[in-house]
């Protein structure tokens, strides 16, 4: 049984034949091509997993047979070989795609180590696609169930929010779905791609929710043996999700209110500003108004935060609903 399909996009028929016969004695199953056009017609009508690209092929380079392999399967893994001395060309092509690089001469025991580690990250992507595919069904507005016109608004936000990359306030009562709403919103957003981070306030120590938000350097506080990466270091690209934001102590809001406006932030211990991409989705089963007339919540956040304002209305408000839940709890249940 084929370990793999590997592609090899090679000008030179003696090196490519090397190539192949190395991969065919460890179970591969090999397809050969000498131009990129050729590899690409391959790829439209084979399950490529790795393609192994000469830099420098007759008339054309590798990286743009790279490029044009990925647009047309982006789970392909891409390795380029180059000739000895042209490591910068290598290192070009890793920026534009490739996984790694091979120098000729080709040592094969180095080369088939490279293979292994591909096969390795690829079965990773494939499995993190897997995931992601079903978190996307799973945190979809299609299994928003509801007869109401409350829960019609509701939706009819949740998909505005997704279209837009808007500070979000979630408000409403405990066990209302406040999370769901959330992790709907990021996983039909642009960023559902990117990490979904989830701080939830009141469950964390006042002297630590510092350091879980914006990270800490070593010996910062007592206890911080080495530097810790905050949740918006790490949800760069994604979303972070700050659950009963009203329980945020006065100093943090401060800092949080920093962030919003200047997308930065510093480490605990630290002078050094970090920027990071990330959105902000918050919830509150609070009357955030009431806590600004009592000045136990910042105005100026309140309204960086309430940009797309969704109320989850709790289930009494909204009976009619009950029907339409019942049943689609006995049918998935």
């Amino acid at each position: 049984m084929s370990k793999a399909n590997i592609l090899i996009v090679e000008d030179d028929p003696l090196q490519r034949r090397l190539i192949k016969e190395n991969l065919e004695q460890e179970d591969y199953t090999v397809f050969e091509s000498a131009s990129g056009k050729e590899a690409l017609n391959i790829i439209d009508d084979h399950p490529i997993d790795i393609a192994i690209v000469d830099y420098k092929l007759d008339g054309e380079t590798g990286i743009s047979v790279i490029q044009g392999i990925l647009e047309k399967n982006p789970l392909i893994t891409p390795i380029v070989v180059t000739a000895f001395g042209n490591i910068e060309n290598a290192v070009e092509a890793i920026k534009k795609g490739a996984y790694d690089y091979i120098i000729k001469p080709i040592d094969f025991g180095k080369f088939l180590l490279v293979i292994a580690r591909a096969l390795e990250r690829l079965k990773l992507k494939k499995e993190i696609s897997i995931l992601q595919n079903s978190l996307e069904d799973k945190f979809s507005s299609k299994n928003f169930v509801f007869s109401s016109s409350k829960m019609e608004g509701v939706a009819l936000l949740v998909s505005k929010a997704s279209k837009s990359d808007a500070t979000v306030l979630i408000s409403g009562e405990t066990g209302t779905g406040k999370d769901f709403v959330a992790k709907t919103i990021h996983f039909s957003s642009k960023r559902k791609n990117g990490p979904y981070l989830v701080v939830n306030i009141p469950s964390l120590p006042e002297t630590l929710i510092e350091s879980e938000l914006f990270g800490a350097e070593k010996g910062s506080f007592t206890g911080a043996f080495e530097r810790k990466t905050g949740k918006f270091e790490a949800a760069s690209g994604g979303t972070i999700f700050l659950d009963e934001i009203g329980d945020l102590p006065s100093q943090l809001q401060v800092k949080l209110l920093r962030f919003l406006q200047e997308k930065e932030f510093y480490r605990l211990g630290s002078s050094q500003p970090l920027k990071s991409d990330v959105r902000i989705i918050a919830a509150t089963n609070k009357n955030l108004e009431k806590l600004m007339k009592e000045e136990k919540f910042r105005p100026d956040l309140y309204y960086r935060l309430n940009v797309i304002h969704i109320h989850v209305p709790p289930l009494q408000e909204r009976k009619e609903d009950i029907p339409p839940l019942v049943d689609h709890f006995i049918r998935k249940y």
